[in-house]
């Protein structure tokens, strides 16, 4: 058994969600991103995570989700932190990242293109909700899931 923290990076420009592919036999998508190391900050994390996989430094805003994940043999928790500087990710270039050789394709999709899989699930129902309204009025939501 064993408990994992991650923080991920949300990016949107023009209601669209940057997300990556990290395997060729991968079926979905899922967001920048990894695990928080010991001694590390999540804001830390989250920006070195960024940089790691894009090359390109995260503006760090408001914490949106937190997500346990709890299955028989692990147990997650996931923050989500809102990415200020958006535009900035309209032109990565994987070669200028650390770990981009660990991306295999990256886009920005529409949330209602449902013909993309993105994981974790909840996000796209989410974050529909969440664009409607103020961003000064965002608070952090927990989400629960067991698979």
């Amino acid at each position: 058994m064993s408990i994992e923290n991650k923080a991920r990076g949300i990016v949107i420009h023009d209601g669209k969600l940057l997300v990556f592919k990290l395997t060729e036999k991968a079926t979905y998508y899922s967001l920048p991103g990894g695990h928080i190391e010991f001694g590390d900050t999540i804001e830390n994390a989250i920006s070195r995570e960024m940089l790691e996989e894009t090359g390109i430094s995260a503006e760090v805003g408001k914490l949106l989700f937190i997500r346990q994940l709890i299955l028989p043999d692990k147990h997650m928790i996931e923050f989500f932190y809102f990415i200020e500087n958006s535009e900035d990710y309209l032109n990565i270039d994987l070669r200028k990242a650390s770990h981009g050789h660990e991306v295999v394709d990256y886009k920005f999709v529409d949330l209602d293109d449902l013909t993309i899989e993105i994981r974790p699930t909840f996000l796209r129902t989410e974050l529909k909700e969440i664009l409607k309204t103020n961003p000064d009025t965002w608070q952090p939501k927990i989400i629960t899931s067991y698979s």
